[in-house]
């Protein structure tokens, strides 16, 4: 009788094994940066044994692109991640972030001097992939830096990246012996031998999954499984579209999508490869749409959402990085939105304290009537900023902001006659807020506590007319000297 073999074998199962089980939340970090994150200079290419293999291996599996991105963990300090390229070849990549200030650098130049050229090789600068994890990725890794305790008076630094990658044509071979036991953790990846799916995962395989469409060699090859994979969703009474983990579909699948009718919500989780959403339009029943993650997105994405789905009631972004305070203008038009959600606390609200990212003019003839439900959690929100929210979102009963926000507002409430109310929320703690009648003002506003500097025009002419004032004056001040002269001469001194 044949041996049973633990674990699973089969490539397809240990996919959506680690679709279900392992590390996914920075996925779009990947799906989005990979090549500023890797095609440097300075990386080790080893197989699964730890053997150095040739670099041009590694970029011509790189060349032939992206296909998957099954687990990813990213860090200030460091990335990891396990890929699969469109030639079929399995990755992990580790990158390791080593920070040194300027004073550093300075005390280690000797020392440098006289290490071999390999490792040398190891230490140099990737300016491009540390201004865009900086700059495009988090935000706040900035502020870390500065405060970091290795460099309290916020020294220049320079991020050095060293880069391990291990290559492999196999699944289970480089998931068996790929993984170090700290980075396997990281990943929450078992040895195949190990793996095992739960009873849902099980019924799940009968069906079309996530990772299906990968395989799909043209472009109507996916389009007919998707609309299959669609068929499967109304067979099951699913009225939602969850893309999470639907890596490989784009707009022009999506575009041409059948029978959606029964479709009321979508939801977008890293799905960074949708960069244009006209194809929103082809579900006419959505209600709600969710976004998370996106970091694509921007305002005039909004824009586009907006124009595809005029009937929407729920609409939702989380920590899609790009999108500011001035995503409202479009949203308020929208006549049937109940519930709207900017969940992301590095969001700009302001230009400065005088003036904010939306315009006092455009609040002036911004206003929506069916909004009752409004979700702001940005750190920089500010109490001018919820005074024109309050104005214009005529129906508003619930305002959920972050607790730091909220605490700020809570002694600038000036209570209205009502009889209607506000429920101020916070969007950490939902039990914690208060209630205050509605036709609120609000004191402490900073446009109030500040003046206003003036603009360059305005200087230009006050500096203008302070010239001819000056010139005007110094006319007058010779014609009086000239009188008193003729005087002194023709009386004496005077």
């Amino acid at each position: 009788m044949p041996k049973k073999v633990k674990g699973l074998v089969n490539d397809r199962e240990i996919k959506h094994w680690l679709v279900n089980n392992s590390t996914g939340g920075n996925n779009w970090v990947v799906l989005g940066k990979l090549p500023e994150l890797i095609m440097h200079e300075d990386k080790a290419i080893f197989n699964t044994k730890r053997q150095l293999i040739d670099k041009l291996i590694f970029e011509k599996s790189m060349s032939s692109g992206l296909k998957y991105v099954y687990s990813a963990y990213f860090t200030q300090k460091m990335l990891l991640a396990l890929i699969q390229t469109n030639d079929n070849k399995y990755m992990i990549i580790k990158n390791t972030n080593l920070k040194e200030t300027i004073d550093q650098i300075n005390n280690n130049v000797q020392e440098e001097s006289v290490q071999d050229s390999d490792i040398q090789n190891e230490e140099k600068i990737v300016d491009n992939v540390n201004n865009d994890i900086n700059n495009d990725i988090n935000n706040n890794i900035n502020n870390d830096i500065n405060n970091d305790i290795n460099n309290p008076v916020g020294l220049p630094e320079r991020i050095i990246i060293k880069s391990e990658i291990t290559l492999s044509d196999s699944l289970p071979d480089i998931i068996n012996y790929g993984f170090c036991k700290t980075d396997r953790k990281l990943l929450n990846i078992e040895k195949t031998d190990m793996m095992k799916l739960k009873q849902d995962q099980k019924n799940m395989m009968k069906d079309i999954l996530p990772i299906d469409f990968m395989d799909c060699k043209t472009l109507e090859d996916k389009n007919l499984l998707w609309n299959k994979y669609i068929g499967e969703k109304r067979r099951d009474r699913y009225n939602n579209l969850d893309l999470s983990r639907i890596y490989n579909i784009g707009t022009e699948t999506l575009s041409q999508t059948e029978n959606t009718d029964f479709i009321k919500e979508i939801i977008l989780y890293q799905n960074v490869q949708l960069i244009n959403f006209s194809w929103l339009s082809t579900f006419k029943n959505v209600s709600t749409l969710g976004f998370w993650y996106c970091y694509q997105l921007g305002n005039d994405s909004v824009k586009e959402i907006c124009d595809a789905c005029p009937g929407i009631v729920n609409l939702n972004f989380h920590n899609c990085f790009q999108l500011n305070i001035r995503a409202l203008i479009p949203i308020m038009k929208l006549k049937n939105i109940k519930r709207v959600s900017l969940d992301n606390k590095l969001m700009h609200c302001q230009t400065n304290i005088y003036q904010g990212l939306i315009t006092n003019k455009e609040w002036d003839i911004l206003g929506n009537s069916s909004i009752t439900d409004l979700l702001i959690n940005s750190d920089n929100l500010t109490v001018d900023v919820i005074d024109y929210i309050l104005k214009a979102f005529i129906e508003l009963d619930r305002f959920l902001l972050n607790s730091l926000v909220m605490k700020k507002l809570y002694p600038c409430i000036i209570e209205g006659n009502g009889p209607e109310k506000i429920a101020f929320q916070s969007s950490d703690n939902p039990k914690e807020g208060f209630s205050a009648k509605k036709d609120i003002h609000l004191k402490n506003k900073l446009k109030n506590r500040f003046e206003e500097p003036m603009s360059e025009s305005m200087k230009k002419l006050v500096e203008q007319q302070e010239n001819e004032e000056d010139i005007v004056s110094a006319k007058e001040a010779a014609l009086i000297e000239e009188i008193e002269k003729e005087l002194a001469d023709k009386y004496g001194e005077v």
